[in-house]
């Protein structure tokens, strides 16, 4: 299928440690769209840096240290944003969800609670 994620699922125990003891780790995913809204796949920014894309059934995460931090999608008429808080050995979740549109859909990211972000992801894949 065109679009997807085709990566391995996500497996928490398989993903290597964080990179730096002063930092924390965000999980960005996007559920499977089931047809509608599939075909978009903005760039996904952080702190202005690309890190990814917005892929239907799609996973990744990058670790960043301590502080303020803004995730934007990176569309051409919205670009919208979540900002959060990161302390050390911290996880984040970030959502990126369809939302419809006059003529199509956007993604809009948000930022979910851990347990259910743990739960959401273990049915994606990595990018």
């Amino acid at each position: 299928m065109t679009g997807c994620a085709t990566g391995e699922l996500f497996i928490m125990e398989q993903l290597p440690p964080l990179s730096a003891v002063d930092e924390g780790r965000v999980f960005v995913y996007r559920k499977a769209a089931g047809g509608f809204g599939s075909g978009i796949r903005p760039d996904i920014s952080v702190d202005g840096q690309i890190i990814g894309r917005a892929v239907s059934g799609g996973y990744f995460f990058v670790d960043l240290p301590e502080g303020r931090h803004i995730i934007q999608v990176e569309q051409k008429m919205f670009s919208p944003e979540v900002a959060f808080d990161l302390k050390p050995g911290e996880e984040k979740y970030i959502k990126l969800r369809i939302v419809p549109g006059v003529f199509k859909g956007h993604i809009s990211p948000i930022l979910v609670d851990n347990t259910t972000g743990e739960s959401e992801i273990r049915n994606t894949k990595s990018l």
